[in-house]
């Protein structure tokens, strides 16, 4: 049974339905400089976590689920996964269309426009995913939401400007429901949800 326990205004129905149930302790690892660091730290404290990769981190770690609001560059992000890792033992999860068509992006395997909701990050969408397929706890990993760099070198968040940033922050401290459920190991959103113990 997947978690519906979301306010009701929130609708947590994936395009097609995913049907399968998760459980355990899940690593969302975003792309953020400190990214290496986090997943070592948390894997200390969950040593059999799976492991839900964001954009970019799809080429550095295996995933059991990768989540990208990013639609267009999500394509190379899942062939690097499956360049490095194999090709049957993810699936790739997206937020609302937009102004498109599913089928413009058959990268895709689900789509779950109702948790992309208000906006926020890739990150954050993975976190309300985890949260309804079953995964608890939810650990951030690399997913600061401030202006470091990539893991990787590029630039990434460090030219973004401090009201851009903060229209990611409002997004998460404002949806509450998901408090209680994530912890993250470094920078805002660690400050807001705490650390895992």
């Amino acid at each position: 049974m997947l978690d519906r326990t979301f306010p009701p205004h929130v609708d947590a129905a994936s395009i097609p339905p995913y049907k399968l149930r998760h459980a355990g302790p899940v690593l969302i690892v975003g792309s953020a400089e400190q990214a290496v660091d986090d997943v070592q730290r948390a894997s200390d404290i969950y040593p059999s976590a799976s492991l839900i990769a964001i954009n970019r981190s799809a080429a550095q770690w295996k995933a059991d689920l990768i989540v990208s609001i990013d639609r267009r560059p999500a394509k190379a992000w899942r062939d690097a996964q499956e360049q490095r890792f194999g090709k049957e033992h993810f699936t790739y999860h997206g937020g609302r269309i937009g102004s498109g068509r599913h089928d413009d992006f058959p990268w895709f395997d689900y789509w779950w426009p109702g948790l992309h909701g208000n906006g926020g990050t890739s990150a954050w969408l993975a976190a309300k995913i985890a949260r309804t397929v079953g995964f608890g706890p939810i650990v951030l990993c690399g997913a600061p939401i401030d202006n470091s760099k990539y893991f990787d070198g590029h630039p990434g968040w460090s030219r973004r400007e401090a009201d851009e940033i903060d229209k990611y922050r409002n997004v998460i401290a404002s949806e509450w429901w998901m408090h209680p459920h994530v912890r993250s190991m470094s920078g805002w959103t660690m400050q807001l949800l705490g650390a895992p113990t």
